[in-house]
């Protein structure tokens, strides 16, 4: 054994697991032993063999801890998700303070869509680590998935008091605003957004978007003039020609229009923007004509 231990050190598998299993004919039942063939087998991508291996592991010695990490996380690996929960408890049973082992149950309590024991053992894993933001966030996108969103809300908002600059989670409260109708709220924020990021153009993109959705157009078209200052794109112009539509400016409307489309030609909703615009301005056209030559010439 002593000499395939060596072997495995250096990373030397296949001899490594020929002196294992040399072993074996004079110790079948080495749990040891078996364990460390199992580890080869994974390593070599050998999953059904590791798996017998680690089973034959735990039948040997139920408390054998390792075999029982591995063998979830293997069965997790084979979609057998009812086998990993059952490998995982039993190893909470013994080390009830890991938080990695209550994330790995609670991921695949997600995996069969039992949400409730997949937030149980999310929210003991943060207990047991409460400065883990990653397991903060894996929870908030379960909160998010379970449309608990007042609490989502509160875990961001949590995670962005002790690191503000956290850009990832900064857009996904932006998110939850959004999904929460919190208009007022998402306009605070994203006026923070343009002062903390001011050569951030998408900031002032969905500031736009919120500004003009809340009929206050006047601060929308700055929004959008402000994002297309940083970096034009057909999107931005398209957005701003629908506000300019919703105060009645037709012609600046077209114009932008005319950008949009220079920037993306392809763009189906420019285009047919442009075609509902150019169809009211030759109707507003053709109103004027017609009441010009309607006109009595009272001129003597």
């Amino acid at each position: 054994m002593k000499l395939g231990d060596s072997y495995l050190s250096v990373g030397n598998d296949e001899e490594a697991l020929i002196n294992y299993q040399k072993s074996l004919v004079g110790s079948p039942d080495n749990v040891d032993i078996h364990f460390k063939i199992g580890f080869i087998r994974e390593r070599k991508g050998e999953i059904s063999k590791a798996v017998n291996e680690y089973e034959y592991c735990v039948s040997l010695d139920k408390n054998y801890r390792d075999a029982h990490l591995r063998l979830a996380d293997l069965y997790t690996l084979k979609a057998n998700t009812q086998k990993a929960i059952v490998e995982y408890k039993q190893i909470i049973e013994k080390e009830p303070d890991n938080p990695l082992t209550y994330f790995k149950l609670a991921k695949a309590y997600l995996k069969i869509g039992k949400m409730g024991g997949a937030k149980k053992n999310l929210e003991i894993a943060i207990k047991l680590d409460p400065k883990n933001f990653d397991l903060q966030r894996e929870l908030i996108k379960l909160e998010v998935k379970s449309k608990n969103l007042a609490n989502a809300e509160k875990l961001s908002r949590g995670i962005l008091s002790i690191d503000r600059d956290d850009q990832q989670e900064r857009k996904r409260l932006l998110g939850i605003l959004v999904q929460q109708k919190k208009y007022e709220e998402l306009v605070v924020f994203l006026n923070d957004e343009c002062i903390r990021y001011p050569h951030d153009s998408s900031n002032y993109y969905h500031l736009g978007v919120v500004k003009e959705f809340l009929k206050d157009f006047k601060h929308a078209i700055q929004a959008f003039l402000k994002s297309i200052e940083i970096k034009p794109t057909a999107q931005t112009y398209y957005a701003l020609a629908r506000t300019y539509l919703g105060i009645s400016e037709t012609e600046k409307a077209r114009a932008v229009l005319i950008q949009a489309k220079k920037l993306d030609p392809k763009n189906k909703e420019v285009k047919e923007l442009l075609v509902l615009v150019d169809e009211k301005m030759n109707r507003l056209n053709s109103t004027e004509s017609g009441k010009g030559t309607g006109r009595k010439n009272t001129s003597k």
